[in-house]
């Protein structure tokens, strides 16, 4: 697996996962089925990472270009060192252990290369395969404080992990 900037020749597989039933089943956002909007989307991503707001990633094999899934950093707020992790992966490639080695990567950049104290993810309480993934990475369920939701409000459904920078001590807000 890799994880590599995504680039415009991702379009029509961006629309075929973020199209998907399966894969937006937990996930408030506009469902995206054109490769047009999957056109629009993906320049949007590249402005964002430009202007240092968030980082995106695709997902592919080494030998296989064709993206598989996303993560990404975003909700990026230096000041309070604190990024939020998002995720999606089509269906075909769950259940490989390939969001667990992709999250563990987007981890240790955050936590290496960008210094952030937290790195939070946001999920549905009926997600069990995100919460496991999410626990498994080592982050703990938790109310987040309203001073770090950068203006989000969580939804009663919706449930926060942490993950706590292990070489930082974490800031008592």
């Amino acid at each position: 697996m890799i994880l590599r900037k995504p680039g415009l020749r991702d379009s029509a597989r961006f629309a075929a996962i973020r199209s998907n039933d399966a894969v937006n089943q937990y996930l408030d956002r506009q469902t995206s089925t054109s490769t047009t909007e999957a056109r629009a989307f993906i320049k949007n991503i590249r402005n964002g990472i430009k202007a240092g707001k968030s980082y995106y990633w695709a997902i592919s094999f080494l030998d296989d270009a064709t993206l598989i899934g996303t993560i990404c950093i975003w909700n990026l707020d230096k000041e309070k060192s604190i990024a939020e992790v998002g995720y999606e992966l089509h269906p075909d490639f769950q259940r490989r252990g390939l969001m667990r080695e992709a999250l563990n990567a987007v981890i240790s950049f955050v936590f290496q290369q960008l210094s952030l104290e937290a790195l939070i993810a946001c999920t549905h309480e009926a997600n069990y395969r995100s919460i496991s993934l999410l626990e498994h990475a080592g982050f703990q369920r938790e109310k987040v404080p309203e001073s770090e939701m950068n203006g989000r409000t969580a939804e009663p459904e919706m449930i926060i992990y942490r993950l706590n920078n292990p070489d930082k001590k974490a800031r008592l807000l």
